[in-house]
């Protein structure tokens, strides 16, 4: 008789994964480079994608996208109290992992 593991929780469906924000810490209006994988979508068309970021300290607060490609998100942090957030990435409707960044006065 064969048995059968199954695992919950860690299932890549496939959407946006963020791994590094450099830098890790920054100011408002200062400029941040998210790495990372599908950012474009599921086809790599930066072109055709849609979707934002956000920064959230329990309110999510909407970053400017100023470049992308397919590896890497540059975001403006957007204005915000100073403290640690959660950077999340949207990319045609599917969430990335979160990031840890910090937001200095």
């Amino acid at each position: 008789m064969a048995t059968t593991i199954v695992t919950t929780g860690c299932i890549d469906e496939g959407g946006p994964y963020l791994s590094s924000a450099a830098p890790s810490r920054g100011r408002v209006g200062e400029t941040v480079e998210l790495s990372g994988s599908r950012l474009c979508g599921a086809l790599d068309d930066c072109n055709a994608a849609t979707g934002s970021v956000t920064f959230d300290d329990s309110t999510a607060h909407l970053a400017p996208i100023v470049g992308v490609t397919p590896a890497a998100l540059r975001v403006v942090v957007p204005p915000m109290s100073p403290g640690t957030v959660r950077i999340i990435a949207v990319v045609d409707g599917e969430s990335s992992n979160a990031l840890d960044f910090e937001v200095v006065p």
